[in-house]
This record gives C-alpha cells, structure tokens and sequence, in this order.
C-alpha cells in the first residue's frame, strides 16, 4: 500500500495553554518557526514522503487556522473535522470519522514532529497484520496522546505490535478503521 491512499489525521484543536507565554493567543499548531506556521512544516514533511489526504482536527481557533489551510499551496486535499465544543483528543477523532476514508489511517499531533519512515511503518504494520500500531518516543510531559487517546478508544483486535522507530518526539498510530469503536458521546 502506498502513503499517498493513506489519511492523516491531525489533531490541530489544542488550546496550548503552556505556550501562552511564547505565542501568545495563536492556535499552537500556528506558532511560527521561522517564517511559517509550525502545521506548515509538518505538511510539508508528511507530503514528501508521499500523504495527500489530511483531516485537521480543529478546535481552539478554528476560524483562522481553516481560513489559513483553505488556500494551501501544499498539492495535497486537507479536510476540516470542527469541534463543536472542547472533545478531548478521542473526540476529536471521533468527530473526524465521517471524513476519513483510508482504511488503515494515520493519526497524528499537529505540534510535534517524528522522524520516521512512514512507508517502513505501514510496511511494518500490513506484515504484522495488526489492528492498530503505534511509534512511541519518549516526552518529558506525562500528558502524552496514548493516555488522552486511549481514555475514549476501545480496540476490538488484539494489538499484536508496536514498533519503536526513530522517532523525536510525540506519537504516531496507524488504524485500521475496521477494528476500533470510539466510545463517550459528543
């Protein structure tokens, strides 16, 4: 299978409460590095290796972040998935699953960025035959997305693996969207 049949979605809903002092009001994902948004570059990395289809999942700010991705320059689709309120992180996702049409898909945080192969990941993946992998590296926050996430996810299949890669930073899973429920209300 190749990236580019693969949805990304990333969660851009955050409301960045411990980068206030660096940025301000702006949505996180939106923090400039250099002369463009932090979201800039992670596009930008995730298209190199082949994606062409991404969900933002959007939140905090939405209106302009929307407004800034409606008029990319990227070549590749995003989508927009809107909170109608604050969802936490399985919200999120749960409210993107209408527009996510890759089975498996990938999810990803919109402000961090992992070096990794991904082509090697969902190799990784389809040989193990899993419902669900994930890279891990290690942050010094504790508040991490394999705990947000997995509070509102219930996966029917046995995950039978998860690969370490060389990751910098944050987390990285691959579903296949036949094997997971998400649970809570909206």
């Amino acid at each position: 299978m190749n990236l580019n049949k693969i949805d990304v979605a990333i969660l851009c809903g955050g409301l960045g409460k411990r980068l206030r002092t660096q940025i301000g009001e702006s949505q996180k994902v939106m923090a400039k590095i250099g002369e463009e948004p932090f979201l800039d570059v992670l596009l930008k990395a995730l298209a190199r290796q082949g994606f062409k289809r991404f969900i933002l999942m959007t939140g905090y700010k939405a209106e302009a972040l929307e407004k800034y991705y409606r008029t990319n320059n990227f070549s590749v689709t995003i989508e927009f998935s809107r909170e109608p309120k604050p969802l936490g992180t399985g919200g999120a996702l749960k409210n993107a699953k209408g527009l996510i049409q890759s089975d498996p898909f990938v999810c990803l945080n919109g402000d961090s960025l992992c070096s990794l192969d991904y082509q090697e990941f969902l190799n990784f993946y389809s040989a193990k035959k899993a419902g669900a992998a994930l890279v891990l590296s290690k942050v010094k926050d504790n508040q991490d997305l394999i705990k947000r996430l997995l509070k509102h996810v219930t996966v029917k299949a046995h995950v039978s693996a998860a690969s370490r890669a060389k990751a910098k930073d944050g987390a990285v899973l691959l579903f296949e969207g036949k094997t997971f429920v998400l649970t809570g209300t909206l």
